[in-house]
């Protein structure tokens, strides 16, 4: 492990959003720790009931693939360590619907998106509506930043909260 980086032990569930901002402020990577071994995962294919079960729910669905759409995120499923250059090193995976009602998982590794999402879950916020744009503003590197924004107070009502 180099000394640009910080493990976090006892799987995804334990980061917060402090351990979050401390890494990205500071200029490390975060590593999860899951403690997940081979034999966990044969066991639990072993023990799968379903295909599905098997083959872990189907493809994550990608921030860039859902930009400006509203999606009413339920949960955060789990953290993983991320092997991408830059960012904190971790991205997300979170269970979410759309305004249908349609169901999927999405792959969050936005910084923005990760510390906004961890706490929203921290402070008991979930299921909450939001949605990914993109900065119409480019960084002095000529990235175009994605933001997650808060559409609650857009689609609360219609959706029954």
């Amino acid at each position: 492990m180099s000394s640009n980086s910080v493990v976090i032990s006892g799987g995804g569930n334990s980061v917060t959003s402090a351990d979050v901002a401390a890494a990205a402020k500071a200029g490390k990577r975060l590593i999860i720790d899951s403690g997940i071994t081979e034999g966990d995962i044969v066991d639990r294919i072993a023990s799968a009931t379903s295909v599905e079960d098997i083959f872990g729910g189907g493809e994550l669905v990608k921030v860039k693939d859902i930009l400006g759409r509203s999606i009413l995120v339920t949960a955060i499923e789990g953290v993983r360590s991320s092997d991408f250059e830059g960012g904190v090193g971790i991205y997300l995976i979170v269970k979410a619907s759309d305004s249908n009602g349609e169901t999927f998982s999405v792959s969050v590794g936005v910084t923005d998106g990760i510390v906004k999402l961890l706490k929203l879950d921290e402070l008991g916020a979930l299921p909450r509506w939001v949605a990914f744009e993109e900065s119409t503003r480019k960084t002095a590197n000529g990235y175009y930043p994605i933001n997650l924004v808060d559409r609650h107070s857009d689609n609360a009502e219609t959706a029954g909260f």
